[in-house]
């Protein structure tokens, strides 16, 4: 049993061992100029190489009576920056999801019968209107490293985060990207609709150097809203990323539109930016 003086002194010593107080840490600096911030954003683009990996994905999407569905499976990616991109997933049924994109057009298919659709369109044309697909191929390779600014954005820092915002010719909010200062690597990239309203979101985490030092991220997360609130939710977990060396055969078929026979739904992009039915196979 310990007395009185023992116990006292024994607190003393246990009270000499506690550690000082730490200083809070200092706040990262952001770049101090739109000019800094456009400069290492594009030293970053000019260093990606084409890349390819394995993984996972899980998509979660509202109907329109706002059922929820969920469905996972695995995926390959390749992509060619700046502009081509494949990705298809696979699950114990067969093909799930496929997307891709080249210099001209770009497609993406659903296959569960929940949905059963098919988009397609000009490249261009997907860039001029903004429309947003569960994934869009400009948004996953702006995920990857394809991001571009110019002096015209706004910066702002916010708490070790510098934050980029385009305005419309209106001064409504078009687009932002939020930067870790950290390792100045995007976290996340929201696209509003010519209104002001969210439209998208793309969240990026977990970045891994490859070979050559180029650094990507590992985990994506893009969210596709409507006015009622969320309509599709994609998840990539990639896994296995690495340099893409594609053969001849594979820059010239890889990244072509697939096949719309099989699919219930098909929409084209028309030039007044909306989606509209195509005859399907059976009804041509």
């Amino acid at each position: 049993m310990i007395g009185g003086v023992g116990l006292a002194g024994l607190l003393l010593v246990l009270a000499g061992c506690t550690a000082p107080p730490q200083e809070p840490r200092k706040p990262i600096p952001g770049k101090a100029t739109i000019d800094e911030a456009v400069a290492a954003l594009q030293a970053r683009r000019v260093a990606l190489v084409p890349l390819r990996s394995g993984g996972q994905c899980r998509i979660k999407w509202w109907d329109d009576e706002n059922k929820v569905h969920e469905e996972s499976c695995s995926i390959e990616l390749r992509v060619c920056p700046p502009q081509r991109v494949f990705l298809v997933g696979n699950g114990l049924l067969g093909e799930m999801i496929r997307l891709g994109a080249d210099e001209n057009a770009f497609y993406l298919r659903v296959k569960p019968k929940e949905v059963s659709a098919y988009w397609g369109g000009r490249r261009d044309q997907l860039a001029a209107c903004g429309q947003t697909l569960w994934i869009n191929p400009d948004n996953l390779l702006e995920a990857l490293g394809v991001v571009q600014v110019d002096r015209s954005w706004i910066l702002q820092h916010e708490n070790g985060t510098d934050v980029l915002t385009r305005l419309s010719p209106d001064g409504r909010l078009a687009k932002q990207i939020m930067i870790d200062c950290g390792g100045y690597r995007v976290r996340r990239i929201d696209y509003h609709a010519p209104g002001g309203a969210l439209t998208a979101t793309i969240e990026m985490n977990d970045y891994e150097t490859i070979d050559g030092g180029v650094v990507v991220p590992t985990w994506l997360q893009m969210t596709v809203y409507r006015a009622e609130g969320k309509h599709a939710v994609v998840t990539l977990d990639l896994s296995g990323v690495r340099r893409f060396e594609p053969t001849d055969a594979q820059k010239e078929k890889l990244f072509r539109p697939a096949d719309t026979r099989g699919f219930k739904h098909v929409y084209r992009l028309d030039e007044h930016c909306r989606f509209v039915p195509q005859p399907t196979a059976d009804e041509e």
